[in-house]
């Protein structure tokens, strides 16, 4: 049995190849974080310090309501801005547009799916206001880990009554 050794020139050009896709992985790989990154890192930011205030206004909106006529709104259950069918609410809290807020808040996302948004849910004497699959969770956790919704885990985090925790 001979060995067979392939040709100098093979293996000079094999090499090359392999090191052409390194770099070409290198520059995609830079080009991703020096570009995209900073971008997507700063929209997600964005987005999280909006979601907060958002959820402040809100959380606010109910008390003053609570305050003026003794209960939260109340509903069947979870509601948002997004419908299960994709048709848009804009009354998703009622009661609190025009009196206590100027308008409802839509999550800064601007999605249409019904599983990534606000949502409330108020049986008169609870509520539960929370951010439901925005994927910044983990940034609630780090900055308010008390706004993490205790049965989501880090599917939503948000504001809600004592009686409403386990909603």
């Amino acid at each position: 049995m001979t060995n067979y050794a392939p040709p100098p020139a093979a293996t000079k050009t094999s090499a090359l190849a392999v090191w052409g896709l390194i770099l070409l992985t290198a520059l995609a790989a830079w080009h991703f974080t020096a570009c995209f990154l900073p971008w997507y890192t700063s929209q997600r930011a964005e987005h999280f310090a909006r979601r907060l205030d958002d959820l402040s206004s809100l959380r606010d909106a109910l008390a003053a309501f609570h305050a003026k006529y003794g209960r939260y709104p109340a509903n069947a259950g979870f509601v948002g801005a997004i419908g299960i069918k994709g048709e848009v609410n804009g009354d998703w809290l009622p009661g609190l547009a025009g009196e206590f807020l100027p308008a409802l808040p839509r999550d800064p996302a601007g999605t249409s799916d019904p599983d990534k948004q606000y949502l409330y849910h108020g049986d008169g004497a609870d509520y539960k206001i929370i951010v439901h699959g925005s994927g910044d969770c983990a940034l609630a956790r780090k900055a308010h880990p008390d706004m993490v919704d205790p049965t989501r885990d880090c599917w939503a985090y948000g504001f809600w009554t004592p009686g409403a925790a386990n909603w």
